[in-house]
């Protein structure tokens, strides 16, 4: 009955979490990240209940081979008690040679939720040339810690924003004045853009962060434009691994 209650305690921090950040931002953050690397991509609670609808779920291991149902989940609920528990992100490779991943979300010092990650067969894996595995990728292990790499840095800025100190009032528009100073000297960001920049790190669409900054969509777009060329990224996703780059 105690560990009852824990998990539904623990469930409930979940849905606050993920009240408090945007669930349809979080799904299409998920979405973006599992069609850019071609792997599937779920928010799980740390008792594994799904928080989002799965992103390429064609790829989770049941689904490729009935027969191993139990055996697939029993393996990735130990994947994901492995990674809550050490509050890092962890990978392993099943029996039917299929790699997955889990990246813990922290709230509070506790593990709330992960993003758990997979479908996909190391290059020079021996289950490669599986016939029952034609239709996963195959990709190169220096690849795959790249692609890990890459949603640990976007799921730890959950993690970031969380521990940050509150913001002064009326600081809704831009980053603290010390931070907007570096960015200004390294990369010659206006203030409006690094206003944008800041909202871009919280999830906002164009045109929430037109409403947010009393600015026209076109212009946002503006903005968003000249910040890529200045930093030379390509994406929103890739200004907001710089961001987490210019922290740390």
């Amino acid at each position: 009955m105690g560990e009852s209650l824990m998990n539904a305690a623990n469930l409930m921090k979940c849905r606050e979490w993920l009240s408090r950040y945007g669930k349809n931002r979080i799904q299409a953050l998920q979405d973006s990240c599992a069609a850019l690397f071609g792997i599937s991509l779920g928010l799980v609670s740390a008792e594994g209940e799904s928080l989002t609808v799965w992103s390429n779920s064609s790829l989770i291991c049941e689904k490729i081979k009935n027969s191993n149902t139990e055996s697939c989940r029993r393996e990735r609920q130990r994947l994901l008690k492995y990674a809550c528990e050490k509050q890092k992100t962890v990978k392993c490779t099943c029996y039917m040679g299929i790699t997955y991943f889990a990246c813990p979300i922290v709230s509070g010092g506790e593990t709330i939720a992960a993003f758990l990650g997979g479908g996909i067969l190391e290059k020079d894996g021996s289950f490669a040339k599986d016939e029952t595995l034609k239709d996963v990728p195959v990709i190169s292990r220096e690849r795959l810690d790249e692609i890990i790499n890459l949603i640990g840095c976007t799921v730890a800025l959950f993690n970031t924003v969380e521990t940050s100190p509150p913001a002064e009032p009326g600081d809704d528009a831009f980053p603290r004045e010390e931070d907007g100073n570096l960015l200004l000297l390294k990369n010659k960001l206006t203030l409006r853009e690094l206003g944008v920049v800041k909202q871009i790190n919280c999830g906002l669409s164009n045109k929430e962060i037109s409403l947010k900054l009393n600015i026209s969509e076109k212009t946002v777009k503006t903005h968003i434009s000249n910040i890529l060329r200045k930093l030379k990224l390509k994406d929103r996703l890739e200004i907001i691994l710089y961001c987490k780059n210019c922290i740390h």
